[in-house]
């Protein structure tokens, strides 16, 4: 029995192994954003800041954007501070949005820590800083990509049905372009992350699969990198969760395209761009590619749709678990 136990240990070893080599082993090069030949404009997403935690880091970041010309637009999906009623950690939120000043557009919605306090809910501070309509915020950056940005306003981070037709209507009115869906909580449907997603998740697909131009969704909350790719059986959208900025200045970059969305990471704070499965990877417009990764599993049935050793390592890992733990019991106990 305790073979078996320790081989099965093995196998669960390999199995986050390779996990692992997916989510935290990040491949990188120094340097500074990519642009090749072709690329109409780039725009940058960040996350969850939690000033005054991260000031260093973020003036580095924002140093970094300043100087950056390619970079078009910035959306920041929430948590920009860690306490909702800390004046200061405002202050600062505010002073580095300002420093882009005209040379780029910026958008920044509200997370839970921006908008909780011991009142509850409590948008005060957010709407003094970034302005009155910025619980629910729309944007059209170079004439063809549709921002729809979600502040939090309710106690559980649900998006309610009036928001939501909201929604539809703005993207209704522009369903020339390609539409992004921007909020703090995530929409992945995984039963071990749910905890930090929308609770009315399935809520907010049903209205998302209404539109066949909503190309993606972006969030920020669980503070880490995440890529689902979510089907409504006609079309496929894809759902994109970005590492916290306080960690390790981490940005999020797109360079937009006429048949394509190349996307990969960069942090002024190290220097370094990253080129993992999580950071890397290239969202078609032109076609339906139904598996990115070329595992054999499609899209949405794929835990990780960007990274070709998984789900199929896991499954090799398990399987040979579970093979030495028969071959061993045969071996030690029908003898």
């Amino acid at each position: 029995m305790k073979r078996e136990l320790g081989i099965l240990l093995v196998g669960l070893i390999l199995d986050f192994s390779l996990l692992a080599v997916g989510v935290m082993f990040c491949p990188s090069i120094s340097g500074n954003a990519i642009l090749e030949e072709g690329c109409l404009f780039t725009f940058a997403h960040i996350t969850d800041s939690h000033l005054p935690r991260s000031r260093e880091i973020n003036e580095r970041v924002f140093e970094w954007l300043v100087e950056e010309s390619n970079v078009s637009f910035v959306v920041h999906t929430g948590d920009i501070v860690d306490n909702a009623l800390d004046e200061t950690a405002w202050e600062d939120a505010y002073y580095y949005f300002q420093q882009l000043g005209n040379r780029c557009s910026w958008r920044v919605l509200a997370g839970n820590h921006d908008a909780m306090s011991w009142r509850g809910v409590d948008l005060a501070n957010h709407e003094r800083y970034f302005g009155n309509d910025s619980t629910n915020q729309h944007i059209v950056v170079g004439d063809k990509l549709l921002f729809i940005l979600f502040s939090w306003n309710d106690m559980e981070g649900r998006i309610s049905n009036e928001r939501l037709e909201w929604m539809d209507s703005i993207i209704q009115d522009n369903s020339e372009m390609f539409a992004i869906v921007c909020l703090h909580p995530h929409l992945f449907g995984l039963s071990l992350l749910n905890i930090l997603g929308a609770p009315n998740y399935d809520e907010i697909w049903s209205h998302i699969d209404w539109h066949g131009n909503v190309v993606m969704t972006l969030c920020g909350h669980i503070h880490r990198n995440w890529v689902q790719i979510h089907s409504s059986g006609i079309h496929e959208t894809w759902s994109i969760s970005t590492e916290a900025l306080m960690n390790r200045g981490y940005i999020r970059l797109f360079d937009i395209y006429q048949d394509r969305i190349e996307v990969y990471a960069y942090s002024p704070w190290t220097g370094q761009t990253y080129f993992s499965p999580l950071d890397r990877f290239t969202i078609d417009l032109s076609s339906h590619n139904y598996d990115v990764d070329g595992d054999l599993w499609a899209n949405n049935l794929d835990y990780m749709p960007t990274h070709p050793l998984v789900p199929n390592g896991i499954f090799v890992s398990l399987a040979l678990a579970i093979s030495l733990i028969v071959y061993w019991k045969h071996k030690y106990f029908n003898t």
